[in-house]
């Protein structure tokens, strides 16, 4: 039974191994056909394309950490679909754009996978806003009853594949599109759903469940953001450089599946109060100093321009004053940010701080071992303490 199981898992892992290795070809192959058509004007826009680039390759990795680690673990196998649908999406779109408008002829097949590319988003699309928040982080619905959500949410995948399946076969085209649209509106309320589920799971869970859903949630609020933001862009709304929204989306959108890599596998689990405290700290003191650079610049502009018909003065001078002003605004804005966010850290480095002061005083050997039993306790809360004396053992 030992070596079935052994059996089971391996081959599962190699299977979460081939997943990924498919995902990241088919990557690779939009990748190569793209950089053949520069310059084209068909196809995919070039930040989009760049974007699912970065969302197969984050989610498709981290599938198959989770997935080769946590193989019972749905997630895993969830992440994978998921970067399998926008590899297939990316192939596709960009094959059939090279065999059917740039080279029409060279490819075999092009007129397929100029269909595959209507319909491949949508798996992906689907399990992204709908299973991967309702079954986070241990894979299994929070309890029986939210099953319905999981049904409903293939029920709204399928739905949105019904257009595809109409054009396949030639016929109620229109329909299908109406039915389309039923999708959407189902996904919607199956996404609210998922999002509710996931809060009470954060009510009923316990430390851990509730500190890997703090991972999660504090990964999804800066990607929601985006692409909201994303979208005022792209409707015309606001002017963004296209530069800009490049580097935001390196950066954004790979936060949510690194979260959960962290929150599934548990890999510096606790570490997110420090995490969330320095990332604040240093955008703090970063915007202060370029405001502070930036006035300085103008006022020793102003008072050098009679002077020097250059600038190497100015940024020389507002260079140094930003220089020195970095460590101490640094760790004042640290102090203060770790009191509202890390109060752990604060918490267990009083408490460590009296306890050393007590010690200095103390010589019963029985009062500093309640004392020291009771400071542990305190600051770092272990599910269990065991204290070795020469004596013998206290626990």
């Amino acid at each position: 039974m030992t070596i079935e199981r052994g059996a089971h898992a391996s081959a599962r892992r190699h299977l979460a191994t081939v997943l990924m290795l498919i995902a990241l070809a088919a990557e690779l192959g939009a990748i190569a056909m793209e950089l053949t058509m520069a310059g084209s004007s068909e196809g995919v826009p070039l930040n989009v394309f760049l974007f699912l680039i970065v969302i197969v390759a984050s989610y498709a990795i981290v599938g198959w950490l989770i997935a080769s680690r946590r193989p019972d673990n749905s997630i895993g196998w969830i992440y994978l679909a998921i970067a399998l649908s926008f590899a297939g999406l990316l192939f596709a779109n960009t094959y059939a754009v090279y065999g059917l408008a740039v080279s029409p002829g060279r490819l075999p097949f092009a007129d397929v996978l100029s269909w595959v590319g209507v319909w491949a988003w949508a798996p992906g699309f689907t399990l992204l806003v709908t299973l991967s928040i309702l079954l986070f982080p241990n894979g299994q619905p929070p309890s029986p009853r939210w099953r319905p959500v999981i049904w409903a949410a293939f029920i709204a995948m399928g739905l949105l594949l019904v257009p595809a399946i109409a054009t396949l076969i030639g016929r109620g085209i229109e329909v299908a599109d109406s039915v389309q649209i039923l999708g959407t509106i189902l996904i919607l309320f199956v996404a609210l759903a998922s999002f509710a589920g996931m809060v009470v799971r954060y009510r009923r869970g316990g430390p851990t469940e509730r500190q890997q859903l703090r991972w999660y949630t504090y990964a999804a609020v800066p990607e929601m953001a985006f692409m909201v933001f994303a979208g005022f862009a792209a409707s015309g709304s606001v002017t963004v450089p296209p530069l800009l929204m490049l580097v935001a989306a390196f950066v954004i959108a790979p936060l949510l599946p690194a979260a959960a890599a962290v929150a599934i596998l548990r890999y510096r689990l606790y570490d997110l109060d420090r995490l969330v405290s320095r990332t604040i700290t240093y955008a703090v003191v970063t915007g202060g100093l370029i405001l502070v650079y930036l006035a300085i610049s103008l006022a020793l502009t102003a008072v050098f321009e009679s002077f020097t018909s250059g600038n190497s003065v100015v940024v020389a001078a507002s260079t140094l004053v930003v220089a020195a002003l970095f460590t101490p605004v640094r760790r004042r804005v640290q102090h203060v940010v770790d009191r509202r966010f890390d109060r752990a850290r604060v918490d267990g480095e009083r408490t460590s701080a009296a306890f050393s002061a007590r010690l200095r005083d103390e010589v019963d050997i029985a009062t500093v071992t309640a004392d020291l039993d009771g400071t542990v306790r305190s600051a770092l809360r272990p599910a269990s303490l065991g204290l070795w004396l020469r004596t013998g053992t206290r626990s």
